[in-house]
């Protein structure tokens, strides 16, 4: 089933997707969620890691998944080449010159480009203090950016189960104008993160490696 925008509360409305494991190469799709869910299935065996380490989940085109052996690689093909480097390390220096070439290449800082794709709004990571050159990432593109209102959800993963990034993020940091809460378990259930611009360590709020469903408003 693609992945289709469900109306909710906003006036955008929420972007709405469960991942499961994909039948070829280990990567990841997406369905659509209704509106009532069926009885839950068994959750699906872990995912193996993906070969390479920088793995963008593109929302804008259903979920589709692609990974690269570097950054730059990932972070152009999440910006649609607008953006050809990524921040060379976890520093607040280079973390904000990072989001600077972010929003020039948008044109404003909350661009929407509706069916465009090319927005990056969020890098979560395997290990804590956004380490870029230890570990993978995860980089989350989307149509558009956030409008700031925490009371709005603009995109939202109902589960991570069967995906290797399941159980497996320790810091994330959001762009666009978006802030990101994790979730201990699937369908926003559990212990949960605030909405925050950035976490150095999930392990600050008992969620180190416990994040099976994100959202970001």
């Amino acid at each position: 089933m693609p992945f289709v925008n469900r109306r909710g509360t906003g006036r955008r409305g929420i972007r709405a997707a469960v991942l499961t494991a994909a039948a070829v190469a280990g990567l990841a799709t997406w369905t659509s969620t209704g509106a009532t869910a069926a009885t839950a299935a068994p959750s699906p065996a872990p995912a193996a890691a993906p070969a390479r380490p920088n793995c963008v989940v593109h929302l804008s085109r259903g979920g589709a998944e692609d990974c690269y052996a570097t950054a730059d690689e990932a972070i152009a093909d999440a910006t649609n080449g607008r953006v050809t480097a990524g921040p060379r390390n976890g520093s607040a220096s280079e973390q904000r010159a990072f989001g600077r070439r972010l929003e020039a290449a948008a044109g404003r800082r909350n661009a929407v480009r509706a069916g465009a794709g090319g927005t990056l709004i969020g890098i979560e990571y395997e290990h804590d203090f956004w380490q870029a050159d230890n570990g993978r990432k995860w980089y989350v593109e989307v149509d558009y950016g956030c409008d700031g209102d925490v009371g709005t959800t603009e995109w939202e993963v109902r589960t991570l189960g069967g995906n290797w990034w399941n159980d497996e993020i320790s810091s994330a940091r959001t762009y666009a104008n978006c802030q990101v809460r994790h979730f201990e378990h699937s369908d926003f259930n559990g212990r949960y993160s605030e909405f925050t611009t950035w976490n150095p360590n999930l392990d600050l709020v008992g969620l180190n490696d416990m994040t099976s469903s994100l959202r970001w408003n």
